[in-house]
């Protein structure tokens, strides 16, 4: 993993917009937003990447299924209020693009948090949209602990019977890259974000978006919401037209989206 902490070092000073301080790469963690927190002391400023993790978690307490070491596992610790998940999205978004063919299927954003395949052109519909990566931001004592997860080399195969209909790898769209590249990538990507205007980041997002103009499920506050996504704003807050005729804003911290 030397190579790796090498590798990222470099690209780390490159990118002077995440003010990064410290690379800690290991080769096996339970999750690497707590390996982050140790790591830096509750500090801004520390990179952790994991060559396996076996114990990641994603948004509202669910579990991240990373298959062994095919999968890319990174945290970034940051100033808190200095990124948002609508910023992050976009950068791991565009990581993942870049590493994917032209003219092939590309990735797009699934509300809140989820990068997902779509088809060029258009937007994907409910039967659609399988997860390629996530991105998941805890903060505690004013830190945001910004955690990303990519499956990059992943076959079929690697994903149980209940994985297959809803993830899938870069490799499998058709990506060449590595795992560290990709890393690199969300590196990079992170810092052009960061130096762009907000109201462009949000614009952006939209034209990533995957779900505004279909029909979905939300459940919040014990409460399922079944209708179409009329916008989604750049809090995250869902503006929902109900099958019932009537509508709804659901904010993004206590809701879930409803898989299909």
């Amino acid at each position: 993993m030397k190579a790796w902490a090498d590798r990222l070092e470099r690209v780390s000073r490159q990118c002077l917009r995440l003010g990064i301080v410290g690379v800690h790469v290991v080769a096996e963690t339970g999750s690497t937003q707590d390996a982050a927190w140790l790591a830096s002391g509750g500090m801004p400023g520390w990179l952790v990447v994991a060559g396996r993790q076996t114990g990641g978690r994603g948004r509202l307490g669910r579990a991240w299924a990373d298959t062994g070491t095919q999968g890319l596992a990174l945290t970034l610790t940051l100033q808190a209020g200095v990124v948002s998940s609508v910023q992050a999205g976009v950068a791991v978004c565009r990581a993942v693009n870049e590493s994917l063919p032209e003219g092939g299927t590309s990735a797009g954003l699934r509300w809140p948090n989820d990068i997902v395949e779509r088809v060029a052109g258009s937007k994907m519909g409910s039967e659609g949209g399988r997860k390629v990566a996530g991105v998941l931001i805890e903060v505690r004592d004013g830190v945001a602990l910004v955690g990303v997860g990519v499956n990059v080399l992943q076959q079929e195969s690697d994903f149980d019977n209940g994985l297959r209909p809803r993830a899938v790898s870069v490799r499998q769209l058709g990506g060449r890259c590595g795992r560290l590249e990709l890393a690199c990538r969300v590196l990079r990507q992170l810092d052009v974000v960061f130096g762009r205007e907000a109201v462009a980041i949000v614009q952006e997002a939209m034209t990533l978006d995957t779900i505004v103009g279909t029909r979905r499920r939300f459940m919040h506050d014990g409460r399922e919401y079944a209708g179409t996504v009329v916008a989604i704003s750049p809090d995250g807050t869902i503006d929902l037209a109900l099958d019932d005729g009537g509508g709804a804003e659901l904010p993004a911290a206590t809701t879930a989206l409803v898989p299909e």
